[in-house]
This record gives C-alpha cells, structure tokens and sequence, in this order.
C-alpha cells in the first residue's frame, strides 16, 4: 500500500536543508528526528478509498498530488519570484491548498472518529428491539428474536465498541469541508510578512489560528470564522498573514505595497509558539534552527472538548 504524505513533500522541503532533511519534533512526547522530506508526515493508505467492487483504489491520493504541483508552482511564482501579492489564478490555487491542508490530516480525521462515535452511540444506547428489528427490516435483513435480542444488548454497552466512517465517508467530509472553506480563505486581505533572518517553524496543521485575548470569549475555541488572523509559515522566514477584510482593502496592483511587510526577529518567538502549540502529532523546523528555545508546549488536550483553559496570551504578529 503507497503511503501518503499528509503534508506535502514540497512545502516540507521549504524548511529543510539542501538535501531535504529536516527536524521532525514529535509535540506530545518531544522526540526529536533527523528525517527526509519525502519520508516526513506520511501514512500507508490513508487517502486509499474502496470502490464499488471493493477493490482499493488511489484516485484521490492521485488528485491531491495534482493538486500539490499546481499549488507548488503556484507557491514558487507568488513567494519565490516576486509574484505576491497573487494574481487571481493563483490566489485561487492557494486558497484551495490551504482549504484542503486545513481538512486534509489525521487531526481533522480523529475529530470526526470522536464526533460519529459519539452520535452514533447517542442513538444506539437507547436502541429496542422492536425499533432495531424494524432498522433491519427496512434495510432487508430479518432478524431472529434471539439476533434481535443479542444485538440490542451489544449497542447498549456503548463502552465495548467504537464506532468509525470508512475512509471513504472520510474523503468525502474532507473534500466537502475544503469546498466550504475555500471562499472564506479567498475573501480575507493576504499580508505576507518577511524575517529579518531564517526562523520559523511549521507544523502537520500549518494554518495557525490567532484571535487576541482581550476581546475575550476564548472558551469558545478559535477557529478559521473567528480568527482575528490565520497564519501560514511559508519558508523558514516568510509568513502569510490572512486578516479579516476590514483590515485592509482588497488586493489590486495599486496597494500591493500595503500587503508587504517587515517583522522583527523578536515576534517569530510568539509564531512559532502558536504553530507548534496547535500542531496535532508533529512539527518541523531547519535542523540547524532553534525556533522554541526556552519555550514550553502546552499538554495536547482532547480533539473536542466544551470548555476549557484559554490559549497563553502572546501578541498579534500584525503590526497596528
């Protein structure tokens, strides 16, 4: 079974060195690797999806990698040779790489495990027989009273199974999230900041959400709506800033200089922490770099949770 890079080989490649090696840092337990970019944030199988035949097929690893070298190229000409801000095409190209990054990993995955098992054991703690037997006859299965009897006793003890989509179901959340996504990476104002030197990070969920503390309510989570900014490590020393319209006019060839910027070394500490700090497994950085020397990682919480402990309080890396 092929495996599947969850972040793109390509976009790696921008935080490694001339061989494509790089640090693999694991978030929870602080494993440190050396690791090829090509060999980094893969996974047998996991856009692998079963046809009607049921045989197993890789159409979808296939489309993202299409996908991957029209954002690769897309990537090159708006960063790389002076292309930013984007033209239309190619704000259009990343917007759907970022979509699709945002929804695309085990993080995103996991979270729907949990949401369907929890659903779904919602509904079958409370199953009947006469209920589950008419269940099973609409599906046209008959069902002996012993069957019936047996397999009711089996959902109620929620805590003996765990219910899962198929990757299949999976894929097609996932694909279905990104389209809803899209339009809202493509309306925000695009900033791109630039380091004084090499310093950033990135991470297997490299969109970072930002929402200040003092506007309060952090207990009910940041997310891609309610992010006061989005932040995307684009190399070790660039960052794209997605901000809110208001902030700033849309993009046209007359205000281009308003979206290009100048960070202080000092401000990467605060990045960086925010990148690694909402990583879900891994996050990668220049083996020559030190990008969270003498910060502490937060402990990695549950995927869903109501409530919680508000984020560490760090600033803004747009400048007002």
């Amino acid at each position: 079974m092929r495996k599947h890079h969850l972040v793109p080989r390509f976009y790696l490649a921008r935080f490694a060195d001339k061989g494509e090696r790089l640090r693999v840092v694991n978030r929870e337990t602080g494993e440190r690797l050396i690791m090829r970019a090509k060999n980094a944030a893969r996974q047998s199988g996991f856009y692998t999806i079963e046809l009607e035949d049921g045989l197993p097929s890789e159409v979808v690893e296939d489309a993202l990698s299409r996908l991957e070298a029209d954002a690769a190229r897309a990537m090159v000409r708006t960063f790389d040779e002076g292309g930013f801000p984007p033209t239309p095409e190619d704000r259009e190209v990343l917007a759907t790489f970022l979509a699709l990054q945002l929804v695309r990993g085990s993080d995103h995955r996991e979270a729907q495990n949990l949401i369907a098992d929890y659903v779904a054991k919602i509904e079958y703690a409370g199953m009947t027989e006469s209920r589950l037997r008419a269940m099973m006859r609409e599906a046209g299965h008959d069902m002996t009273d012993e069957e019936v009897a047996e397999h009711v006793t089996f959902l109620r003890d929620t805590d003996g199974y765990r219910v899962e989509p198929t990757t299949s179901s999976h894929v097609q959340s996932m694909i279905e999230a990104a389209e809803d996504l899209f339009p809202i990476f493509l309306r925000r104002s695009w900033v791109l900041f630039e380091f004084d030197e090499p310093c950033l990070l990135t991470s297997d969920v490299p969109i970072a959400m930002y929402k200040s503390p003092e506007k309060g309510q952090q207990w009910l989570g940041v997310g891609l709506l309610n992010a006061d900014e989005v932040w995307f490590p684009v190399d070790r020393q660039r960052l794209l800033i997605l901000v809110q319209p208001p902030e700033l006019e849309p993009f046209n060839s007359d205000v281009a200089e308003r979206h290009l910027r100048h960070l202080p070394l000092a401000q990467a500490a605060g990045v960086n922490y925010l990148v690694a700090a909402q990583a879900h497994r891994w996050y990668f950085h220049h083996a020559d770099d030190e990008p969270l020397a003498g910060q502490a990682l937060p402990a990695t919480g549950p995927r869903i949770q109501i409530s919680g402990p508000g984020p560490k309080e760090i600033g803004s890396a747009f400048p007002r």
